[in-house]
């Protein structure tokens, strides 16, 4: 058992300590364990080091081996690479300049800002080879890029930042310098990406014919034109799947257990969760417990009749099945007596004994204030759900009351209670940022495409692909915690982009033809295009999170994938059968509306 000294405090201090002991463990060959919370935040900072030093890079190349895949050409690469790697210098300027750390929260900044810049490069490069192919020349063919979809991206990565800076309505300092460091991010890759790329692609020889044909001709996205004839074809089948997908999805939803535990976060198999397992089975809990006992009168805790009540309190504490230990003043004042007192091991007899015992005992005065009014019970618990932890509280509470009258305050505290009820309280305020980030962006559809009905259409197929990953969880038991929690608001914001690009190529296509099938037939195969690309390049970054280590990551990429993969389907299957049935009305007026749509 090792106690830090009080000025033991950060990341820094905490890995200086756990070095030199690992030089210890190192040079005597015995089998080592690590347990508590000192080693448990240093070894997670440390783990998370590691993945990012992986999970980057894989997520380069999953976005450049998307692009190179799609454009066949190296300056398709090069030239999202610059916007993108331009915009991750800034924001890596901006954490230094507010002093932002790395966290186990703030490293999937780059990730994420990686694969949504892929994603934009790709409807921008769609845009540009689309206008070379109607025999635009290369100026010509900018301009249109920027006229077209420049507002449908500027859309798509507001309702991106929305979701990640809705992050910013929760109490979380580390969860808050996330969402809003993202959501910024979003914007400055936009911005920087309809800077860069026009500019550059100015400067350089355009795409020859034939890799124009094989892009916009070619059979490399047959999915689109085959989705576009089952869509024809099949109208009532997809509703009617679609509904039985949102009634099952929705009874899973009630199966959601959001009853975690704070070492939930690591996988069986990760070696500081094998080290916590193994502590707690042969030596008991690992994690702090602290029962504060207030007499409110000075050297109150250290009166005799007081000393052998907590004594008593101990062991009602200790029938617990969590609880393994529990250290009063008493324990370590027992021993004192039979050292320095009488030779028996026993209370002392006086308040004077007790005063003389702790005066220079450092262990008794830890676990005392300074004017020894009140007392603490250090115990050790093992890891267990909140809704356990907060039965246990209870318990306590109960039984200090009994034991000493309402008199006494007792206070049942420890970082264990509180990164449960942090974790909790963490849950509630994610999903009631989901929800502001979903008014959000409901109402800045309906502003920009002037149809309330056209944007109730938009976001059902967006609403679907959130209770599937839902009714996923219940039926997996994938517990609801704050990370799957965030997921929900982030994968709106990203997963309506879709639906976005999809609604303004069709309101132009619409405003051409006057036709809802015409229109709906163009749109999905040509924006079909880019909406499958960018699906493929979103979905494949977020499941390389799938292989993390942390649970929590790991449950972040699959349920991101799964809406993903899902909202792409809602885009270009449900949509288009939904617009086709109903036939809302669209409105074309002058104006900032017409502007960022047309």
């Amino acid at each position: 058992m090792i106690d830090l000294e009080n000025d033991v405090i950060g990341q820094d201090a905490r890995t200086r300590v756990v070095s030199q002991l690992e030089t210890v463990m190192n040079k005597v060959n015995w089998e080592w364990h690590e347990a508590g919370i000192p080693v448990l935040r240093t070894r997670y900072i440390q783990f998370m080091n590691q993945e990012r030093a992986v999970f980057l890079p894989i997520s380069f190349l999953v976005a450049m081996s998307v692009l190179l895949f799609i454009f066949r050409q190296i300056k398709s690469i090069l030239i999202p690479l610059i916007a993108i790697s331009t915009t991750l210098i800034w924001v890596a300027g901006i954490m230094a300049h507010f002093e932002i750390s790395i966290n186990v929260v703030s490293y999937l900044t780059f990730n994420l800002l990686m694969i949504i810049g892929a994603s934009n490069a790709i409807h921008l490069l769609m845009k540009y080879h689309e206008g070379l192919s109607l025999g635009l020349n290369q100026r010509d063919s900018l301009e249109r890029v920027i006229q077209k979809i420049g507002g449908a991206l500027f859309l798509t990565s507001f309702t991106t930042a929305v979701g990640f800076c809705s992050l910013g309505f929760t109490n979380i300092k580390v969860t808050q310098q996330f969402g809003l460091l993202v959501g910024f991010g979003v914007i400055l890759m936009f911005i920087l990406t309809i800077i860069i790329m026009p500019i550059i692609l100015n400067y350089i020889r355009p795409p020859d014919n034939e890799h124009i044909d094989r892009l916009i001709r070619g059979g490399q996205f047959l999915a689109a034109d085959r989705l576009n004839t089952w869509n024809q074809k099949h109208p009532r089948s997809i509703i009617t799947i679609s509904g039985i997908l949102f009634i099952v999805a929705l009874f899973g939803l009630f199966k959601i257990d959001y009853n975690a535990s704070v070492l939930e976060d690591l996988k069986p198999g990760n070696p500081l969760y094998d080290d916590l397992q193994y502590v707690e089975q042969k030596m008991g809990g690992t994690l702090p417990l602290e029962v504060i006992i207030d007499t409110k009168s000075e050297n109150g805790s250290l009166q005799p009749q007081f000393l052998s009540k907590i004594l008593n309190y101990k062991e009602m504490i200790l029938k617990t099945p969590e609880i393994n230990t529990a250290v009063t003043p008493g324990d370590y004042l027992m021993l004192a007596n039979e050292e320095w007192g009488d030779g028996i091991r026993q209370l002392p007899n006086s308040l004077n004994d007790a005063l003389s015992f702790t005066v220079d005992f450092d262990r008794v005065q830890a676990l005392l204030n300074e004017d020894y009014s009140k007392t603490r019970i250090s115990c050790r618990i093992s890891d267990l759900p909140f809704d356990r932890g907060m039965q246990i509280r209870e318990d306590i509470l109960l039984a200090g009351h009994k034991l000493f009258g309402e008199n006494i305050d007792i206070n049942v505290t420890g970082s264990t209670l509180l990164a449960l009820s942090t974790g909790r309280h963490l849950v509630k305020n994610l999903t009631t940022s989901f929800f502001i980030a979903f008014i959000i962006i409901f109402l800045s559809i309906v502003f920009l495409f002037r149809s309330f009905r056209l944007s109730l259409l938009a976001i059902l197929p967006n609403i679907i692909p959130l209770m599937i990953a839902g009714g996923l969880m219940g039926y997996l038991g994938i517990k609801l915690r704050p990370s799957t929690a965030m997921t929900f608001s982030i994968a709106l914001g990203i997963a309506v982009d879709n639906t976005i690009h999809f609604l303004a190529r069709f309101r132009q296509e619409y405003k051409l033809s006057g036709d809802y099938e015409k229109a709906v037939s163009e749109t999905l195969v040509t924006t079909g295009k880019a909406i499958i690309s960018t699906g493929v390049i979103l979905s494949l970054g977020f499941f390389v999170l799938y292989f993390s280590e942390f649970v929590p990551n790991h449950e972040f990429g699959l349920l991101a994938t799964i809406i993903i993969i899902a909202a792409v389907c809602g885009s270009l299957i449900l949509l288009p059968v939904l617009i086709l049935q109903i036939k809302p009305t669209l409105r074309f007026k002058t104006g900032i509306t017409n502007i960022l749509i047309d």
